[in-house]
């Protein structure tokens, strides 16, 4: 299956379980809605400081929203690769 569209699945399953709008999510991020809409919608891609941040807020690791992992917690291969925001 090709990432984007492992994301962008992973993104809108994550927003379900969270309970909140996804214009709240947006706005807890700092992203703008039409944004965070297109990630949502598979229309667009974060940067990777983006993919990160969005991580972090849903307490999941990158490899989990990329889809290289089934497991949500832990490192992921940005922080192994020492990616800092």
């Amino acid at each position: 299956m090709e990432y984007s569209k492992k994301f962008y699945q992973r993104l809108k399953s994550l927003i379900q379980e969270s309970d909140k709008l996804q214009k709240e999510i947006a706005n807890d991020l700092n992203i703008p809605e039409t944004t965070f809409s297109g990630y949502v919608r598979g229309k667009s891609r974060p940067d990777i400081e983006t993919l990160v941040i969005i991580a972090e807020y849903f307490n999941v690791n990158t490899d989990y929203l990329l889809g290289l992992s089934d497991i949500k917690g832990g490192g992921g291969i940005l922080l192994a690769l020492g990616a800092v925001c």
